[in-house]
């Protein structure tokens, strides 16, 4: 019984040193594949993790516009306190400044009445 298929490289048919040889080279290739395979699966998986976990992250419109809504009411509020504060230091201020006022107001009052004729 004779193996009658040819080699490629050679031109004659395999022997079987040959095929043992060329069976040991394919089973590395294969292994050194598989091993590629499992790293390149290992990636695709922590990249879909990643993926996942982004889209989880992100926030949908109606979420985003209750967001919104919240920051600015809060925003407001504080707004609203500083403009309550300026007012009562603008009191504070006035009450502050009102004697000097009126005291340098009658002294304009008496010296514009010696510039008239």
């Amino acid at each position: 019984m004779t193996f009658d298929h040819i080699n490629a490289s050679t031109g004659k048919p395999w022997s079987r040193q040959e095929l043992w040889e060329e069976l040991e080279t394919v089973k590395a290739v294969l292994a050194a594949t598989d091993d590629e395979n499992a790293l390149l699966r290992k990636k695709c998986s922590t990249l879909a993790k990643q993926r996942d976990h982004a889209a989880e992250s992100f926030l949908t419109v109606k979420q985003y516009l209750t967001d919104f809504k919240l920051r600015v009411k809060e925003h407001n509020k504080h707004f609203t306190e500083a403009v309550i504060d300026v007012k009562a230091l603008g009191r504070q201020a006035r009450i502050a400044s009102e004697p000097a006022l009126a005291k340098f107001s009658s002294f304009y009052a008496s010296t514009s009445d010696s510039f008239k004729k």
